[in-house]
């Protein structure tokens, strides 16, 4: 990806992340929302998701796994 803009929202992409709802990876709820930010290493914009409960962000093209490393977790208190 280095040197080319990250193309169209992931979230108006027909995918996997289109047809199920995205689930945080720390907290599993599904209050996430899509934003375009800089990456600090190459300065070239990248998508990522960031979790409106917990505030975790991760990028896009690193949300991989299963469905069920995504179920909604009890916070560990």
């Amino acid at each position: 990806m280095i040197g080319k803009h990250p193309g169209p929202c992931p979230a108006t992409l027909t995918d996997v992340n289109a047809q199920r709802q995205v689930r945080c990876v720390q907290c599993g709820n599904t209050g996430v929302i899509v934003a375009q930010a800089t990456d600090p290493e190459t300065r070239l914009p990248r998508w990522r998701y960031t979790c409106l409960d917990c505030r975790i962000a991760w990028w896009v093209d690193q949300h991989g796994g299963t469905a069920k490393d995504y179920e909604r977790r009890e916070p560990p208190f």
